[in-house]
């Protein structure tokens, strides 16, 4: 049984996805998701007074498009300008790095900093908690790109205590709303908390111990499936070879659909399925990558049904 990938446009919350934040797609890829990256910044004024007018209108295009949006907030992006709120810039101090590309790590221990963070959570729930636009709310906000970690300065990270204030603040004000977060750090696994890897296909399978499996089997949250999603992005330089019938299997290019089988990948970011080379993937590599899209996400079957009938006239 071979599924049609014309069927990939039915089944919402599943497969692969950009974001038009990065430019409107040049090709018709299936598509049900869109990614939404957005600086703290523009959704978080002092009295939270930016939220609705800041977010809303992404959510709204996504709607218009027949698309379930997939939410990060960042406050620290490697290349540009800081996430801070403007009230809490020159109060909150940062560390100046250099190491990809280059930025300012913000102190996630300052009370102010914590203040804006729990505030903003709380306020995201409040509002958009089961709004059916959106598929996904990736916890964001700690490290660099918000995916939980500072590396190569580890000593930058917050805290455990402030990482599970975070998490326990995310899963008190998302009831229904999926939530993912980056790895299964602090109480994250016993929370009603997915996982999204953003290396996908890169460092995802294998004996390395910080690769997403190995780290998600010693944490005994490889079976975390069954009950959370799995998401993330297929690592961005393996994107335009990966269903080429040039591409080289190694440590850090990984068989993509061992990858989504072993991890049980719902969903994945590909920015050049839709605009790679203003094309995307081409011949043999398209039904390739169709084909894998389809693979993900979960299939759900009716096994029994049942109707009765009461009340019938004669005649």
């Amino acid at each position: 049984f071979v599924e049609s990938p014309s069927r990939a446009r039915d089944n919402p919350l599943r497969g692969f996805m950009t974001s038009y934040l990065w430019g409107e797609p040049y090709t018709d890829f299936p598509d049900q998701m869109e990614f939404l990256y957005i600086p703290m910044s523009e959704l978080w004024g002092e009295w939270g007074e930016t939220l609705e007018a800041g977010l809303d209108p992404y959510l709204t295009a996504a709607e218009s498009r027949g698309h379930h949006a997939v939410l990060r907030v960042f406050v620290d992006y490697p290349t540009r300008p800081s996430g801070l709120p403007d009230y809490l810039d020159g109060l909150v101090p940062c560390e100046p790095y250099e190491e990809h590309g280059g930025g300012c790590s913000p102190d996630y221990e300052h009370p102010a900093l914590q203040d804006a963070m729990f505030g903003l959570i709380s306020a995201l729930g409040a509002r958009y908690d089961g709004d059916p636009r959106l598929g996904f709310v990736q916890l964001g906000l700690l490290g660099f790109w918000g995916e939980w970690h500072t590396w190569p300065h580890g000593d930058w990270f917050p805290s455990e205590a402030t990482q599970d204030a975070v998490l326990a603040a995310y899963e008190e004000a998302f009831e229904v709303t999926h939530l993912q977060v980056r790895y299964p750090v602090s109480s994250s696994v016993e929370r009603r908390i997915g996982f999204h890897d953003d290396s996908f296909a890169h460092s995802t399978l294998g004996e390395v111990e910080w690769f997403f499996l190995p780290r998600m089997e010693a944490a005994e949250a490889d079976e975390r499936w069954h009950d959370v999603a799995i998401g993330g992005e297929l690592r961005p330089e393996l994107q335009s070879s990966v269903f080429s019938d040039d591409y080289v299997l190694g440590e850090y290019a990984q068989d993509i659909d061992e990858c989504i089988e072993q991890t049980h990948a719902t969903y994945l970011l590909n920015y050049y399925a839709f605009n790679g080379d203003g094309t995307g993937y081409l011949g043999e590599d398209r039904v390739r990558a169709e084909q894998s899209a389809l693979s993900m996400g979960y299939r759900f079957e009716i096994m029994a049904a049942r109707a009765e009938a009461s009340e019938l006239l004669d005649g």
